[in-house]
């Protein structure tokens, strides 16, 4: 009875993150909604622990080409972009706990010619010394 139970419950888990995963690969703009009704602005809350390393509420951003991006948290932090993100700066400083960002309306030419239904990219948090690495993936419009 025992075994039974085991391997309903690994079935089940297995299940959840098989459905996790098919829906992440066919994301499309209907899959999520602006985080603040009535704008075309979306909204990444960073927080900290008690040691101090930020977080986020989702590990990722869903965005699209000519989107704003908000970023909140701490009085000081920093983002930092890989290299050839879409970004004018590789890293941005704020002090006043709030930045935000235009995804580049040219990127949009770009993914048509490269054929790519989206950009992902991980980009860096930075509070302090401690540094947290989400992912933003950026749709065209």
């Amino acid at each position: 009875m025992k075994i039974i139970r085991i391997i309903s419950v690994i079935s089940v888990f297995l299940f959840w993150g098989c459905a996790s995963n098919a829906q992440n690969s066919k994301l499309t703009k209907e899959d999520y909604d602006s985080p603040i009704k009535g704008t075309d602005t979306a909204v990444v809350q960073i927080g900290l622990d008690e040691e101090g390393m930020p977080f986020v509420e989702n590990d990722s951003v869903v965005v699209t080409v000519g989107q704003r991006i908000v970023l909140v948290g701490p009085f000081e932090f920093s983002i930092r972009f890989p290299k050839g993100s879409p970004f004018e700066e590789d890293k941005y400083q704020t002090r006043d706990a709030v930045m935000n960002f235009i995804v580049p309306l040219e990127l949009e030419e770009q993914m048509k010619k490269k054929r790519a239904d989206r950009l992902v990219f991980k980009y860096d948090i930075i509070a302090g010394d401690k540094v947290l690495d989400p992912m933003m993936i950026i749709l065209p419009r």
